[in-house]
């Protein structure tokens, strides 16, 4: 997901004290740098206020040709919200496993009859996050993921649930 002129975000200015747990601005994206660090991923980002939110952090003080940047020492925070998903889940690269180019997940079957049962699913990633991926195909909140013998796992077949921070 990549940042585009146009974006709304969300201003926040922990520099200056009486606005720190004060009201957030909101903004418009003006700009973007063609290509960002590929390690950092860093990259400039040209944010405009949104109406008279200028007016409101500085007042009077604020003349025309000082409306283009904000005064030395005054850091702001920008929140940019790319994307939102709505039933996405988080997975560790730990608990699913890559079988002919895709990426599976076992998660116990739906109903209480014994014997119990794997699912197969197969998930699509939403992006990278930490150790893990977001998920936003394949699996919902609720699902009980199955996560070992993972080499072993595959669908219907019977599994024994041991549950966590109990006696095996």
């Amino acid at each position: 997901v990549l940042v585009e002129v146009g974006q709304s975000a969300t201003l926040a200015f922990p520099g200056a004290p009486e606005l720190a747990e004060g009201p957030r601005f909101e903004a418009t994206v003006v700009a973007v740098d063609a290509a960002s660090d590929p390690t950092t991923r860093r990259g400039t980002v040209e944010l405009e206020l949104a109406g008279d939110a200028w007016a409101d952090l500085f007042g009077d003080a604020a003349d025309s040709a000082s409306r283009r940047f904000l005064p030395a020492g005054l850091f702001t925070r920008a929140t940019i919200e790319l994307a939102r998903l709505e039933d996405a889940v988080w997975i560790d690269r730990k608990s699913f496993v890559w079988r002919d180019g895709q990426p599976l997940a076992f998660v116990l079957a739906s109903g209480t009859s014994e014997p119990r049962r794997a699912e197969r699913r197969v998930l699509r990633f939403a992006r990278e996050l930490g150790e893990g991926f977001l998920v936003d195909e394949g699996l919902t909140p609720g699902d009980r993921l199955l996560v070992h013998p993972l080499d072993r796992l595959a669908d219907g077949v019977e599994v024994r649930v041991l549950e966590s921070g109990g006696s095996r």
